[in-house]
Parts: structure tokens; sequence; C-alpha cells
């Protein structure tokens, strides 16, 4: 779920940082309290409060929340809107009080922050999934659905070496996508054995996979060279790192990659 997922929802009113819509939402809380929001959010949480004071504001930055969605219809002041649009903080206004509205996301699939949130969610399916949008071009964004990917691994305790493959993996196909396509999708779904990770997009497709598919062949514009990548080496990588790679590419079209990791750990 993203930030623009929320708002309709919610039906919510942008009062700064629309532009940021598209971010993640991982996990949601519901306080008035401050200290409660320090002690138990993650990144990439979005607040939801019946508080408009500075402290919000405060609070967001040294938690890194994603954004803050504001209830019964409180508005920001003038002083809130100019710090949170300095802090690419988003704020949004809802009708709905702050039970109504933490409601309304739980009901449509956003999880808590607490721990025993985490371990319900994981006994509720089979498996766990995540789904990334990703902005072709956005380098300023770059790396977070693989970031994200990482952390929730590490929340359901996969071994470590097996967490760096994939991030690794994700984080190859994600600038892939970024860097070539305009634009895409990465979606992962991990089961107790393994974790399978998806990246689709729409962009020009792959004349040529078998000469793609050698180290240092690469199409990268030198603006992205010069920002250290573009090396030839993210097909590569991703068949390195993963136990099955599967990719499927028409021009005009776009590319398919489908990652499977399994869970069993080289340190064992």
């Amino acid at each position: 779920m993203n930030l623009n997922d929320v708002r309709k929802l919610l039906d919510a009113k942008i009062c700064v940082g629309e532009e940021y819509l598209g971010r993640q939402v991982e996990t949601c809380c519901g306080s008035d309290l401050m200290s409660d929001v320090l002690a138990f959010t993650k990144c990439k949480t979005l607040l939801c409060t019946g508080l408009a004071n500075m402290q919000v504001i405060r609070t967001a930055d040294m938690t890194d929340l994603c954004g803050v969605i504001l209830v019964r219809g409180k508005l920001p002041g003038e002083d809130m809107l100019k710090e949170a649009a300095q802090n690419k903080l988003p704020i949004m206004s809802t009708e709905y009080t702050l039970f109504e509205a933490c409601g309304i996301l739980y009901s449509n699939g956003l999880r808590g922050c607490s721990r025993k949130a985490e371990e319900q969610a994981m006994s509720d399916s089979k498996s766990v999934k995540m789904h990334y949008d990703v902005a072709g071009d956005d380098f300023d964004r770059a790396g977070e659905a693989s970031a994200g990917l990482k952390r929730l691994l590490q929340k359901i305790g996969v071994p470590a070496d097996i967490i760096r493959r994939i991030a690794i993996g994700t984080y190859e196909a994600e600038m892939n996508v970024i860097i070539h396509a305009g634009g895409g999708q990465v979606d992962a779904e991990i089961f107790p054995e393994e974790t399978v990770v998806y990246i689709s997009d729409q962009g020009p497709g792959i004349p040529d996979i078998k000469l793609a598919m050698q180290e240092g062949w690469s199409t990268a514009p030198d603006h992205v060279r010069q920002m250290g990548f573009g090396a030839g080496m993210g097909l590569p990588n991703m068949m390195k790192c993963s136990d099955d790679f599967d990719i499927q590419s028409t021009v005009g079209s776009g590319t398919n990659i489908k990652m499977k990791f399994k869970h069993i750990s080289e340190d064992l």
C-alpha cells in the first residue's frame, strides 16, 4: 500500500507533499502520544493522529515516518506546513475519527507496528506478500523496495546470508527498472522455505537476452555511469544471487523476471 492508496481509502485531503504520495507504507500507528510514536514505530510507518502541532513534525522527522494523517478534519497550521515541506513529509487530513481511520486501513491489509501485529501477520497466512511501485529515473528513492524487503525478512528471521543474496538480487533488478524501463513493479512473496521475487516493467524490452546476460555488457547512458551504475553486472548478479532465475522479455512490451531464493543457509 502507498500513501495514495491511503488517501483514497480515507477520502483524505492533501495538505502538503502531494509529490510523495507514491511512498510505500509498511505499518501504521494511531496515537496522540508522541512518546509512544517514538517508542514503537519503525521506518515507513504512517501516523494517524488528532494532534496538529509542531511536535508531530519533529517526531516524524526523528522516526522517519512516511506520512501523517490528521483525523477529525483537523488541518495543519502554516508553521506545520512550512516545516513539513522542508522535511519532505506528506500530511493529509480526513474527517474520520482516529478509531475509524485505523480500522479502515487495518481492514484493507495495513498492519500495526507492534511485535504482536507482526507475529499475527505471519500466522494469518502461509506466505507474506510485499509490493512496491518503482518510478523510472527516480534515483532518490532507488533501493526502497530492496531495503523494505530486507527489513521484512529480518523480522521473519530468515538467515542473514540468505537475506544478503535476496537484497542484492532485488536491488540490481530495481536499479534496472529505474535506469532502463521507465518504471515498473517489484513484488515478493515469502514462504517458510523460500522467497520469490517478481520484477515487471512495461519498458522497451531486451532484444537479445543472451547478450544482455554477459558480464560487462550495458546500454546505460553516461549520466547513469557517472553515478556508479550501469556496469553491465545487473542481470549476471541477479542470476548469481538466486537459486532459480527466469527472464522473459518482448521488445516494445517490457520485461518480466522471476527469482527464487531458498531459505537454506550456507552458514549452518
